[in-house]
């Protein structure tokens, strides 16, 4: 006759939070914000404005600006540190 033994699997660590990570139309959007230009200037065409407007609600989704496109304080300590000294 066979004996099973159950042997508890230690409990899994929890995983380190992600770090927020920026795509380019991202970053251009928010370092115009920083600059106080309005990230639409330049933009020309239906399509490129309906990217730019999705940019801008991921930005909103991931809680980096508000909803008056102002930057909150977790964008600047997250784009902050790669920015060059000069423009701080």
């Amino acid at each position: 006759m066979m004996c099973q033994i159950f042997i508890p699997k230690a409990s899994p660590q929890p995983s380190p939070p992600k770090k927020k990570r920026l795509s380019a139309a991202q970053l251009r959007w928010m370092l115009a914000l920083m600059d106080g230009q309005d990230p639409y200037d330049g933009l020309h065409g239906r399509s490129q404005h309906g990217g730019a407007s999705a940019t801008r609600f991921s930005l909103q989704r991931l809680g980096l600006i508000d909803a008056n496109n102002k930057i909150t304080k977790d964008a600047k300590d997250l784009i902050v540190p790669h920015l060059p000294k000069a423009r701080w």
